[in-house]
């Protein structure tokens, strides 16, 4: 798996997050802009609906950006991984040619 697949994953998720986070201003800054045009039971109900929807709104944010940091840490270990392989495959091209020079 290459690395920079997980990451331009993890950078869509963090696009996500702040597709969130400004919905979610965007829908404050309207109910806001309202004022005291809109009054009694039905904007309370409202208010207290819109509460919970902001919980949810910054929950899926945080959960959003928690997983695109989750995967920019599994691109780092892709790449020691590979680093890591690459390492071990060259020890063992080097002790190939020596078991070829001691051989002749």
């Amino acid at each position: 798996m290459d690395s920079y697949k997980v990451i331009e994953l993890a950078n869509k998720y963090s696009a996500a997050a702040e597709e969130v986070r400004s919905s979610k201003m965007l829908l404050a800054s309207r109910l806001s802009a309202l004022g005291d045009a809109w009054q009694g039971k039905s904007r309370d109900s409202f208010d207290q609906d819109f509460e919970e929807t902001k919980a949810a709104y910054d929950q899926f944010e945080q959960e959003l950006l928690e997983t695109s940091q989750e995967l920019k840490a599994a691109a780092v270990k892709i790449e020691e991984r590979k680093a890591e392989i690459a390492r071990m495959e060259e020890l063992e091209r080097k002790a190939r040619e020596e078991r070829h020079k001691l051989g002749r």
